[in-house]
Order: C-alpha cells, then structure tokens, then sequence
C-alpha cells in the first residue's frame, strides 16, 4: 500500500507528487498518456510561478510583457525590461515537472489510466489497467474532462462553468517571430472574432501558438465554433494577419476549460481535487498554470499532515479548500468581476486598453497585473479609488 495516490502527472499531479516524496512518502502517480505529449495550452507561464515553486526550467522562450489589441485595433505594448515569464510547449514543460517529481522519490507510471476504487462506499484506492492500488489519500488532478470525478459523482459541469479552447502550432522562422513579435504574449480583444473571449498568439522557439477560447453557453447561444473563427482570425485580421504571415499550420488542438464549482467539493473523506479538476482556473484569462501548481503543493502539504495525524476524514482535510482560498480564491473571484467589468463585450475591452495607454498610472497597474504581482482584486480596487484618473484618460 502507498501512502498516497496521485491521478494526472500535469503540473497539479507532479507538484502534489513531488512535495509528498521530498518528504519520504511512498506515492505513485498515474498518467493515463505517455510522459512526454503536447498538450493543448497557450504555454505562458509567469515568471512568479517560475519563483515560487523554484523552477529551473531552461527551454522556455523568454517573454517580458504582454501586447494587447483592442476590438478597434488599438494596440498597446506591456513589456518591461526585467523576464516577465517564459512562454513553453507543454510537453516540455510538464515533463521537467514530472523529472522533478520522480528526483524526490515519486513514481509514476506512463499510459495508466486511473479510477475509483470504491469499497462500501468508501474510497479505498485506484483501479488502473489489470491491477488495484490501495492508499488512505487519493489526490485527483486528471485535468478539465474530470473524469474521475465524473465516476464518483462529484462533477456537476454545466455550459455556464466551462470553456472550449481551440488553438495551432504552427512554424515560423525564429528570425520572423523576433522581428514582428519579439519577446511577449499577444492578446487580441474583439467579439468579431471570437465573442466574449479573447486570441492569443503566443511566441516559441522555432514557432508560435495562436488559439481562442470562449464559453460553452456563448458557442451554442450564437451558434459558433471556435475553428472556423480562428481562420478567419488568420486570414483577415488587420493586425494579426501580418504577424501570421507565412507561419504553417503544424498541427492543431482543442481542449475544455473548467472554472469553479465544476465539481461538488474538491475535498472530502480520502480525496483531494487539484488544478484543472477541481476548476482552478482564471475566469480572466483562462489560465491555469500557476492556480494548478499553488493547489497541488498545497494539496501535497494537507495529505502529508493527513499522513502525520492519521486523519483522511473530510473534516480534516477540509483545510486544504480553506488554504487554497486564502491564497488564491479572492483572486479567482475578482478575476470573474474583471471579465464582467472589462472583458465581456467590445466597450470594456476598448476602455481597458485606451486607459492603459493614455494613463501611466494604470498601466503601471496594469504591468503589476500581467506579471501577478498583484491580484485582481488589488488592481479594481486601484481603479475604483483612483477613478479621476480612469476618466481623465478616455475623455478628451
């Protein structure tokens, strides 16, 4: 018996897996693909993430801020002369994630689906191909599909609390992508392109990601999909077009996006649900990376307090939804306000980017933002008690 199972070797899984392991805990972690794949994943990830969880990731591309264009093509450069992040393909990425875990002492095995063990109404352990693995915690990170959960009962995912996400690797010269994008992650706003969302192209080496995503609720209501909208985004956008220029489609990827209360509860008796999961998830951008790996060290350091007190009771782990909240749920709330305020339709997106550009103030406050340097909360506050100076920059 181990001492804990871990379900998804993703940046929530191998975080989770690797905090348990440095800490002499016998865990096993089940990646139903193989450990090196591509992932559907724009691929930035800020440089705060890199910090803070003491990542010596070296494959990345670096970035140093963000440029975003407006739904009238207004265009404003975020970039900063200190790394704001790296933008990375995910297979790269999640296999350092995975090395760093398997250093510490975890295992994990490769093209193993898992699910539920279910014993008297308990859960006992995981089921993964002809054999059964027994363990007092399971710490279920399985990504967006939920898939375990969805087999305990757990997932509750409507249209309204998940997105769908389309994107293209494509190739283009290194020389090409330094000379029309250089080192930052494009955000292009406009409800002609993909409503109620954004696209991004992001830059890598020897290449670049262009993707959108929007929400369920929004596809079916006005009756879009997300390919044919990013070929029109390609082939006709004023901007864009240019940058795209040339790049050839290698391959494309879809994905979910789940958000919160995609689940029941991401805790209770002998459970824990971490990253995309559980819907740990950025109403804003859609982003993930960081809220992943913050949830699965976190869930890593509840299940080895569980383990010291012998206590996998839902009262006791229910520390680690309290944990998890207090560092980054105001976070996620606020971020829902900013997309309501900001990012929903063409008029808040436009007044966003003309503030950042006419005020230096809020694009000062908005260079903390990009990097999370600070919350959301912290940066509508900033708005909200410096309103003067949100109005004297949009009107003449």
């Amino acid at each position: 018996m181990e001492d804990v199972l871990v379900v998804g070797a993703g940046p929530a899984g191998s975080m989770a897996s690797r905090i348990l392991a440095e800490q002499g805990y016998s865990v096993t972690c089940f990646e139903k693909g193989p450990l090196i794949r591509e992932k559907p994943c724009g691929g930035g990830i800020p440089e705060i993430a890199l910090r803070e969880f003491s990542i010596n990731f070296t494959k990345g591309k670096p970035v140093y801020g963000v440029r975003l264009c407006s739904p009238h093509n207004n265009i404003i450069d975020l970039s900063q002369p200190s790394r704001a992040g790296i933008s990375a393909y995910r297979a790269d990425f999640d296999y350092y994630l995975m090395q760093e875990a398997q250093k510490a002492g975890a295992c994990i095995k490769e093209n193993l689906a898992a699910s539920p063990l279910i014993e008297e109404g308990t859960l006992k352990g995981v089921k993964a191909g002809e054999h059964v693995y027994r363990a007092p915690l399971v710490i279920i990170c399985d990504g967006a599909l939920c898939s375990f959960a969805r087999k305990m009962g757990l997932y509750v995912g409507g249209d309204d609390n998940q997105a769908a996400a389309f994107q293209y690797q494509m190739n283009l010269k290194d020389s090409l992508v330094e000379e029309r994008i250089g080192g930052v992650l494009e955000m292009y706003f406009g409800n002609q392109w993909v409503p109620r969302g954004y696209t991004w192209v992001f830059p890598k080496h020897g290449g670049i990601t262009v993707g959108n995503a929007t929400w369920l609720s929004i596809m079916k209501a006005q009756k879009v999909t997300l390919k044919p909208l990013l070929d029109k985004f390609i082939q006709q956008h004023p901007v864009a077009r240019k940058t795209l220029e040339g790049a050839e489609i290698v391959y494309s990827q879809s994905h979910l996006l789940a958000f919160p209360g995609i689940v029941k509860s991401v805790y209770g008796d002998h459970f824990l649900i971490a990253g995309d999961a559980g819907g740990f998830t950025s109403y804003a951008t859609g982003g993930g990376l960081y809220y992943a790996l913050t949830s699965g060290k976190i869930a890593g350091e509840v299940a080895a307090e569980a383990l010291k007190k012998r206590d996998f009771s839902k009262r006791f782990l229910k520390a680690y939804e309290r944990r998890v909240n207090m560092k980054i749920g105001a976070d996620m709330k606020w971020g829902r306000v900013m997309r309501r305020l900001f990012l929903n339709k063409d008029i808040g997106q436009e007044l966003l980017v003309k503030s950042i550009e006419k005020n230096s103030w809020v694009r000062e406050q908005a260079v903390l933002l990009l990097k999370e340097e600070i919350r959301y909360d912290a940066f509508l506050l900033s708005l909200l008690l410096h309103l003067h100076r949100v109005i004297q920059s949009i009107v003449p």
